[in-house]
């Protein structure tokens, strides 16, 4: 049986992990996970911070673990591949290939301002993409210098000075040099995870014509509260708001997001749900360090970290902002 009690969930892509193994899922009503778990089918949803309706479903899911489990795998196998989940744009890749290639490659930049290594979800993520879609666009990727870092030509790196105030000075550096790309046009799409950087980049991309899109993964505001860190979460809230109006498009993983943006904003969405092929992760080499990071025994093996995404995702994504 697999338990998330979380007080705020965007998407949740380990419940799908353990649907995908046959668990049964007991977790909050939070978000994401209330999209795909169905009560007494696949697992149970119990209200946030309830530990009597918690400790009642586990002792539920364990007496129909194997009824549940049944289902869970059905459910993420024949709703939640990437196989399945992105079949109905087959058409639209297929027209893509054949199209005659252009002279110059459209250019797309990442912005992370973590390291570019696979201990942290957004790198890997965006090593998967320059793998895909490298023959199609020109990638750039803007984020944190790292010793470990492979050489690659598509990386910029910005050292992060070794002194008091150093994250500040590695952010001012870091967007100066971004400012300056797309001023020079080194760039057709710029895609960031944060919202103050929609909003500095906002007015450079609009008066020299490049898209801006902001790459929703949760409410931010709402995880700060949750983790009662009421001044941030008072300061991010209109910056996010700010954030997805100034934005070209607003990618999301979640139709729960969906339906918690306003109305007005729907016509920017590019909704690309995640998925899960367990198997593909079983030829996937992970760095050590991650045992010592997270803690987990030596003995464990580790599945579902480095994103695995399909080819496609990336071409739909591709022909909706270019």
């Amino acid at each position: 049986v697999f338990v998330l009690p979380s007080k705020e969930e965007a998407y949740g892509i380990v419940v799908l992990e353990a649907l995908s193994y046959g668990l049964p899922v007991v977790t909050t009503r939070s978000g994401g996970p209330s999209k795909f778990i169905n009560e007494n089918k696949n697992g149970y949803l119990v209200k946030k911070e309830n530990p009597v309706q918690l400790g009642n479903a586990i002792i539920k899911a364990i007496i129909n673990q194997k009824r549940l489990g049944k289902n869970a795998r059905i459910l993420a196998k024949e709703q939640f591949s990437w196989k399945k989940g992105f079949s109905k744009f087959y058409n639209l890749y297929f027209e893509l290939f054949k199209e005659p290639a252009k002279k110059t490659k459209n250019k797309i930049s990442f912005v992370i301002e973590e390291p570019f290594t696979f201990n942290t979800p957004a790198p890997s993520r965006i090593s998967n993409i320059i793998k895909n879609i490298e023959e199609y666009v020109d990638i750039k990727v803007y984020c944190k210098f790292h010793d470990f870092s492979k050489e690659n030509s598509n990386l910029i790196q910005i050292k992060k000075p070794d002194i008091l105030l150093g994250d500040l000075l590695f952010r001012l550096k870091l967007n100066i040099r971004i400012l300056m790309d797309l001023i020079d046009g080194q760039m057709d799409t710029i895609i960031t995870r944060k919202p103050y950087q929609v909003l500095l980049f906002a007015p450079i991309c609009y008066i020299f014509r490049r898209k801006l899109i902001y790459d929703m993964h949760s409410f931010r505001y709402k995880e700060l509260l949750v983790e009662k860190k009421y001044f941030k979460a008072f300061l991010n809230f209109p910056l996010e708001h700010l954030s997805w109006i100034m934005s070209s498009f607003i990618i999301v993983i979640s139709k729960q997001l969906i339906d918690d943006l306003p109305k007005f904003l729907k016509k920017k969405i590019i909704f690309l749900q995640n998925g899960v092929d367990l198997e593909e992760f079983s030829s996937l080499k992970i760095d050590k360090s991650m045992y010592e990071k997270y803690q987990i025994p030596k003995s464990k093996k580790i599945i579902g970290y480095d994103s695995i995404i399909k080819k496609r995702f990336f071409l739909y994504l591709i022909r909706r902002i270019v």
